[in-house]
């Protein structure tokens, strides 16, 4: 398993990390992901970042439970579902032409 795998983030200039990898059979689950990362300076920006599950074995399915938090955070966590890493690109693509459609003219 590896932590803080990228994909279209600011600090690794776009780049799909787990596709760069070139690991077939894995699995990817976003954990952290915020628009802009203000610090250190300069500052890292956008940021997607996950956990790469990989196995030798054919992954069927894979699911990210998200367990309670005793913390009161800012924000609301939403769901996720793990992807496997050959989909989770068209997968940020839609989320972020959904975003691009829900953005008043002129931008924000």
């Amino acid at each position: 398993m590896l932590q803080e795998v990228d994909k279209n983030s600011s600090r690794t200039y776009g780049k799909d990390e787990a596709y760069a990898l070139g690991i077939n059979n894995s699995t990817y689950a976003l954990n952290y992901s915020c628009k802009f990362v203000p610090y250190p300076v300069p500052p890292i920006g956008r940021v997607n970042s996950g956990l790469l599950t990989t196995t030798v074995y054919d992954i069927d399915s894979a699911e990210r439970i998200s367990l309670p938090c005793p913390f009161k955070l800012a924000g609301q966590h939403r769901k996720s579902q793990a992807l496997p890493a050959r989909e989770l690109s068209a997968y940020i693509r839609n989320e972020q032409q959904a975003r691009y459609r829900k953005s008043p003219p002129g931008g924000l």
